[in-house]
This record gives structure tokens, sequence and C-alpha cells, in this order.
């Protein structure tokens, strides 16, 4: 099976390449585009190159005003000349420019494939939307996790019969399995952690939309006895500007809990021990379809706290417990996780199981494949 990816390199995503990779280890033939700027990746160098060998491509898009002029030509020769009948063609994370290309790429005998991640869903306008149509008209399936399901249900009602669950492997699982209560303590030795606290993790990145500002007012508003009993984890490793991390840093600092503030990319060791030394995770950003570092922390034995808005259904079908709030009650919530932590190991213990069952490489890559050579 040949498998021709549409994505734009832009959009950095480890998921998405460990997919590419464990596709090649299986044996298929794969290929990575970027139609946004028009050149190819190779997943082996890591390395981008211009799609075609045209000796003007690369000087032409570097003039500013006229590469957008190019760009469409570049990417329909492109695929006259590199796409073949048989071929899967598989977009990732939906760009509205991808439905120009995607009539000619089924006059080429392509089975076309479009996969919504979530944000690039939830996140966009409806001009957007109706651009979307073309690619979602020519598509022969379209997957995405169960939380967008319901919506794009109501908004493309005529294309619901197209839709396919997938969802990327979490690597880290397999490493989360592995870390042992040495581990855990000697991570703590080195970040400087309290041994004997309730460690609290608030969002899982540095990017505004966690709304760490109410998160951290919510630890404020905490009972005074679980204050003192409790250490805070933020995690501003990816996202975010300088400004906003300081700012955040700044306010938790004058809560008067211990508390460490993660800045500097994390090996998956460090992360996976990082999840593990966690107890309970806090979650109320402003919009997600489906958290990878959620699962990690069940994974890792974490009680969840999340958003009664965000669409995490799935756990409830996968009979995975996790609590939900609205924006005023976080501290409420969190009062009560903190008076009976103790009695919630066996849920803890059910939820690990559940996740592991359905969400690392070895499930995941299975409904992929499924998909791409069109298995009901």
């Amino acid at each position: 099976m040949r498998v021709l990816f549409i994505f734009n390199l832009a959009v950095t995503n480890p998921l998405f390449l460990e997919l590419v990779q464990r596709l090649q280890n299986e044996g298929h033939s794969v290929l990575v585009y970027d139609f946004i700027s028009a050149k190819i990746y190779d997943p082996l160098t890591e390395t981008t190159s211009y799609l075609n060998s045209y000796w003007w491509a690369p000087w032409v898009l570097k003039l500013k005003y006229i590469r957008r002029l190019f760009i469409p030509i570049i990417n329909r020769k492109c695929i006259s000349k590199e796409f073949k009948p048989g071929d899967v063609v598989s977009v990732h994370y939906v760009h509205e420019e991808y439905s120009l290309y995607a009539e000619q790429i089924k006059q080429q005998g392509c089975r076309l494939i479009t996969t919504f991640w979530g944000s690039d869903y939830f996140r966009a306008t409806d001009k957007q939307k109706i651009a979307y149509q073309p690619l979602l008209m020519y598509s022969d399936l379209i997957t995405m996790v169960e939380g967008v399901q319901s919506i794009f249900k109501e908004e493309y009602p005529e294309y619901k019969h197209k839709i396919r669950t997938t969802y990327f492997g979490l690597k880290l699982l397999d490493v989360i399995k592995n870390v042992k209560e040495e581990d855990i303590a000697l991570f703590k030795q080195k970040y400087q952690i309290p041994s004997n606290k309730i460690i609290i993790s608030i969002g899982y990145n540095g990017i505004p939309e966690q709304q760490h500002y109410k998160l951290i007012e919510a630890i404020k508003s905490l009972k005074d006895e679980h204050k003192s009993a409790a250490h805070l984890f933020v995690p501003l490793t990816y996202g975010g500007t300088l400004e906003y991390k300081g700012q955040v840093k700044a306010l938790a600092k004058e809560l008067g809990l211990s508390v460490t503030f993660f800045e500097t990319r994390l090996t998956d060791i460090e992360l996976a021990t990082m999840r593990c030394a966690s107890d309970v995770v806090v979650n109320i950003q402003k919009t997600d379809a489906f958290s990878g570092a959620l699962s990690e922390s069940l994974v890792a034995g974490n009680i969840v706290i999340v958003g009664d808005w965000l669409p995490y259904d799935v756990y409830d079908q996968w009979g995975v417990k996790v609590i939900r709030t609205d924006e005023d009650s976080v501290a409420l919530h969190l009062n009560n996780v903190l008076e009976c932590i103790n009695g919630l190991e066996e849920t803890c213990e059910k939820n690990k199981q559940l996740v592991l069952g359905r969400l690392t490489w070895d499930s995941t890559l299975k409904l992929w494949i499924k998909v791409y050579e069109n298995l009901n």
C-alpha cells in the first residue's frame, strides 16, 4: 500500500510523524507532501525539498508577492506526475486550500481520506467550513475522534455515512507502564519536589487557552489544609509567549504553595515520570477534541478533572471515570478530591487498564490500516 500524506508541516506534531514511521515499519510506502509550502518531507532524513525538479521552483517561491500564484501550479503538476491510481491520499489537519485539489486527486484514481484532528475543526470559521465542502464531497472516508463526530454530523449531515473513528497511538504509554517508584523518587529529588505532598498538575502546555489564570484562582480558593498538603506542577514546555509564561509564574508563586515549573523539553522518560509523579490533573482549556496528555495521565494513575464543555464523552463510552466541572466549580471539585484521594485508587487502576486497551500504537495502527485498505 502506498500512502501519500497531505499535511501542513508548519503544524509540528510528533504523533503524526509516529504514524508515518509505523506505517513504514509495516512495509508500506509513505510520502509526506506539504501543499501549503509546495514541499515534500522525507521522514527518514527529516529534511524538506521542493515537490518537483523544476529548476525555477526554489527561486520563484522566494518572491514574497507572487509565490502564492505559483504554489497551486506546482501542486497540480505534482498530482498529475506523482499520484498514481490506487494510491491512498491521506489529508491531515484540514486546510481549506486542500479543497482546490480534491477533484484532481480523485481523477488520478486515488482513494482520498480526510482526517480532522479536532482543533482544525473546532477553530475553523464558518467561511472555512464552507470551503471544506469540495474536500469532504470527494473524500471516500472522513476520520476523526468521537469528540468531533456529534458536532460534525450536525453541520455536515450529508457526509455522516463517511465517518470513521481513528486515534493516534500514544508511545509514552509504554514508557509510563515501566516507571518504578524509585524512578519517581529520583525525579522528585532532581527537581526538588516534596516527597510527602499531593501533586496537582494544571494544564499541560503554555498556551493561554489552558486558562492558567482561572486554574491558579481555583488553587487559591482551596481550603488551607489542602493547600498546605499540596504541591503544584505547571507544565509550560510547549507554546505560549515568554510574557504570558512569566505572568503565569508570577501568579503561581503568590499562592503560598510549593511549585515546580517545567519550561524546558523533557525526555520521554522524564515526561512519563512527571505524569506518574502527579496525583491530580486539571484541564479546563477552552477547546479540545481528545487530549493525549490526559490519557497519559490516566494511565499514570492520576485523578482527572476536566471542563464539562469539553467533548470527552469517549471516556464515558469506555467506562473511564473523569470528574467534570464548570469554570466556577474547579476549587469545589479539587477540595472534594483531596478529601478522599486515598479512596480513589481502585478507580484510577481501572481507568489505567481501560485506556491502555485502546490507545497503544498496537491498537490504533490497526484502525488506520483498516481505513486505508477500505476494510469496513
